[in-house]
């Protein structure tokens, strides 16, 4: 007699990322209203000499901040999955009963059953 376990492997969920919707630039009136928040947002350079670490964070945060308020986000990866426009419930149904019958079907294959399973 042989005994064994099988170990099966969990799918791991893709990560789900936030872009800045970039593309959006294209567009001249999203642009001059991009560059304008830009514009109010950063202080002028004033030649101080300061951390530079430090700024740049603060520039970083500043550009990242005002583009997902201008340009909005889209969401890749996840497990979202797409739907379609005729998937609906009576059609699900449908599929379901169908299914139904050609496992019975498949069970004892009589000319009664199979009938069912055509129709």
């Amino acid at each position: 007699m042989v005994k064994c376990t099988v170990h099966s492997r969990k799918m791991k969920k893709p990560p789900k990322r936030e872009h800045i919707r970039i593309e959006l630039l294209k567009d001249e009136e999203v642009r001059q209203k991009f560059m304008e928040e830009i514009d109010s947002a950063l202080p002028p350079d004033d030649g101080s000499t300061g951390d530079v670490e430090q700024e740049w964070d603060g520039f970083k945060q500043k550009v990242t901040e005002i583009s997902k308020k201008v340009l909005g986000v889209k969401h890749t990866g996840g497990t979202h999955k797409k739907q379609t426009p005729y998937w609906t419930t009576k059609l699900k149904n449908t599929v379901l009963e169908k299914n139904k019958a050609f496992r019975k079907w498949l069970k004892c294959r009589t000319i009664e059953t199979h009938t069912d399973y055509v129709e």
